[in-house]
C-alpha cells in the first residue's frame, strides 16, 4: 500500500449496522460513519467522508463478507466505483476478518462466529500472529463457513482455543470465549493498515460472499 494519503475503508456486510471510515495509514480514523441501515445511508456516508478527504484519497479497502447478500454488494460497488472514478489501488478483506481484528493477537488459534440470520451463523479459523507490524494479528487458516442449524461444525474447526462471537451466539462447549478491545470500526482501521492485496473488479463482483436467504438479522 502507498505510504501517504488518506484510506477509505468500506464495511457494509452487517445489514443494520455499515461503518464508512476515513483512515490516515496509521490505520487512525480521521472521519467515521456508522451504525448505518440500508444503502441510502451508505452511499450518503460514503459521499460525505469521500468529501471530507478533500482529494487525499489515496486507497480503498472494502469488506467482502461473508454477511448481507444486498449488504456486502452495496459496500463493493461503492468502493469499486470511488476506487476506478479516481484511479486508486482497490483492497479486500473478510468480515470475519474485521472481527478477529478487534481483539489482541495471540499465539493460539481462534474461531470467529458471526449470525446469519434464522438461526444460522457465519465462521471462520484464524491463527495468532503476536508483535506483528505489518501482518495481520490474526491470519485465517480456512475458508469461511455459512452453516445452519442443522449443519455440522466442518472438521477444520476442531482444536481451537479461542471463541470470538457476536453477542447473540450462544458460547460454544469447551471454548473460552474472547473478549474484543476495539470496537468493528477500529477493527476495520487496523487492518486498512496492514498490508493487504489488490483486488480487481472482477474478484470482488464475481465472487459469492453475500449468501442469499441467509442474511443477518
Amino acid at each position: 500500500m502507498p505510504e501517504t494519503g488518506l484510506i477509505l475503508a468500506v464495511d457494509s456486510s452487517a445489514r443494520a449496522d455499515a461503518r464508512v471510515a476515513l483512515l490516515d495509514r496509521s490505520g487512525q480514523i480521521v472521519e467515521a460513519r456508522a451504525e448505518l441501515t440500508g444503502i441510502v445511508a451508505l452511499v450518503a456516508a460514503v459521499a460525505q467522508v469521500v468529501e471530507a478527504a478533500a482529494g487525499r484519497l489515496s486507497q480503498v479497502v472494502v469488506a467482502r463478507g461473508p454477511g448481507s447478500y444486498i449488504g456486502v454488494r452495496a459496500g463493493m460497488s461503492m468502493a469499486l466505483g470511488v476506487a476506478q472514478g479516481r484511479g486508486l489501488p482497490l483492497h479486500q478483506v473478510g468480515s470475519l476478518e474485521v472481527m478477529a481484528a478487534t481483539l489482541d493477537p495471540q499465539d493460539c488459534e481462534l474461531l470467529v462466529l458471526a449470525g446469519a440470520g434464522r438461526g444460522g451463523v457465519y465462521g471462520q479459523r484464524f491463527k495468532g500472529n503476536p508483535g506483528r507490524t505489518s501482518e495481520r494479528g490474526w491470519r485465517p487458516v480456512g475458508p469461511s463457513y455459512a452453516l445452519r442449524p442443522a449443519d455440522s461444525w466442518p472438521p477444520d474447526w476442531d482444536g481451537v482455543d479461542l471463541l470470538l462471537s457476536s453477542p447473540e451466539l450462544d458460547p460454544a462447549p469447551g471454548l473460552r470465549r474472547a473478549s474484543p478491545r476495539l470496537s468493528m470500526l477500529e477493527g476495520l482501521a487496523q487492518l486498512a493498515g496492514c498490508d493487504l492485496g489488490l483486488a480487481s473488479a472482477y474478484d470482488l463482483l464475481s465472487a459469492d460472499y453475500g449468501v442469499r436467504g441467509e442474511e443477518p438479522s
